[in-house]
């Protein structure tokens, strides 16, 4: 043990911390649970568990309202720029936000948890914000809530836990510290967000008005630049769809030939899939080798998947509920992968059933008309957007980067392995 420091049930921690219970330092508070006769055309939006995004901030977009004539009713759960909250249940569930931005104060729903410092003298509410959302915490958070809980947390499961706490003064040190780098994450969020509106107004340019074109002709889907043609995806291409091997024969599964579900097409560009099936399996079941460079449809969901496009990179299998669009002619597999991705709506809306709400198919998939360039220009097109792509992943992989950083020095600083000052003073220096 080094000089300084005490032995705990975290490791060695310094010596002038403390290890307190969670209930004598901050206070879980749930919202209000809304119902629909208490919405509200206009008024303050209420903050529900969808709000609470994963980068750590919160989204107002699509929020109910509540009319501000009853707000002194409700006073006790306005949220306000500083507030730390929590998504205590759903896909979100664990997800923390330190609320800043707001213009005005906010409603708190049920289901999103706000955490208060008892005593705001020993606890600042950004460290607080940093602590909950560390595996110091959820690690014994999610290890008090049982299987059958359904994805809920709530008061009990945050009493009790063992927390260690640093002076208020150092408290502060590392949550400046670790600010500094959600700050570096927040300016890539948004050259993200810059870059993938500046492929949005791109694609929307390209596809209808082309490179270098002054002249136009009408054609079925409106104006398009002359010298282009409006084909049928069935004109050009071969569609098919997959299927799944008998699961209960053991023989069909665990091989060597990857094989995609429908979830897999959330990767967009498929490298690499989790499912393997055997030569047996792909020779006794409707699924089929498709080539590198096909186009992969999701057919079916009623959730966002339906309609969603991807591009395999690799020789693969697929299940029955995607569309596969390969063997073009006389089409570049990168122009059509890109024009599809951008039609995302417009093929949900294809959908068969009542409402749009069934599902596609390969009749609608062959029907789908695409404007189509002279083979050079669809390939110019095809590299601008692939290059805004490059663009983004890069980024993308640097705010990954960033957040396994935070992850692994927020562990260290909360528990005192690394100490703030030392951290700050190293920082300046280098």
């Amino acid at each position: 043990m080094m000089n300084g420091y005490k032995a705990t049930e975290f490791g060695d921690i310094p010596e002038s911390w403390n290890v307190v219970k969670s209930n004598q330092i901050f206070d879980l508070v749930h919202g209000y649970q809304f119902r629909d006769y208490d919405f509200s055309s206009s008024g303050l939006p209420i903050i529900k568990i969808g709000s609470i995004k994963t980068n750590g901030s919160i989204d107002l977009t699509d929020c109910s309202y509540f009319d501000e004539q009853r707000a002194a009713e409700f006073e006790d759960i306005k949220i306000y720029n500083g507030d730390v909250l929590m998504a205590l249940t759903g896909a979100t569930l664990g997800k923390t936000c330190f609320v800043a931005g707001l213009t005005s104060p906010v409603y708190q729903n049920y289901r999103v948890g706000r955490f208060e410092p008892i005593d705001d003298s020993a606890l600042l509410k950004r460290y607080l914000y940093y602590l909950i959302s560390s595996d110091i915490v959820l690690k014994q958070v999610f290890a008090k809530v049982s299987a059958g809980a359904q994805g809920n947390i709530g008061k009990s499961d945050f009493d009790n836990l063992r927390i260690p706490l640093p002076s208020i003064s150092e408290q502060k040190n590392i949550s400046e510290i670790l600010s500094t780098i959600d700050d570096k994450i927040n300016i890539i969020n948004a050259r993200i967000v810059d870059t993938e509106n500046l492929k949005k107004g791109l694609m929307q340019r390209l596809f209808s008005k082309g490179i270098g074109h002054d002249c136009f002709v009408n054609s079925d889907i409106g104006d398009i630049p002359k010298g282009w043609a409006v084909k049928k995806v069935g004109d050009f291409a071969d569609i098919t769809s997959g299927g799944t091997p008998n699961t209960s024969i053991s023989e069909y599964w665990n091989g060597d030939i990857p094989w995609m579900n429908s979830g897999d097409i959330n990767r967009r560009r498929v490298a690499a899939v989790e499912g393997r099936i055997t030569e047996a399996g792909l020779k006794n079941s409707s699924t089929k080798l498709v080539p590198p460079n096909s186009i992969l449809i999701a057919l079916a969901g009623q959730g966002k998947t339906r309609g969603k496009v991807a591009i395999n990179e690799i020789q693969l299998c697929t299940n029955q509920s995607l569309g596969v669009i390969l063997n073009l002619k006389d089409v570049d597999h990168e122009f059509l992968f890109q024009n599809l991705e951008n039609r995302y709506l417009e093929l949900r809306k294809m959908s068969t059933g009542d409402g749009g709400r069934g599902g596609l198919n390969l009749a609608i998939l062959k029907s789908i008309k695409v404007a189509l360039p002279p083979l050079e220009e669809q390939k110019k097109i095809a590299n601008i957007l692939k290059t805004v792509d490059e663009k983004v992943e890069i980024l993308r992989l640097k705010k990954s980067s960033f957040h396994e950083f935070k992850r692994g020095l927020m562990q260290q600083l909360l528990t005192g392995k690394i100490r703030a000052n030392t951290y700050q003073q190293e920082s300046a220096v280098a």
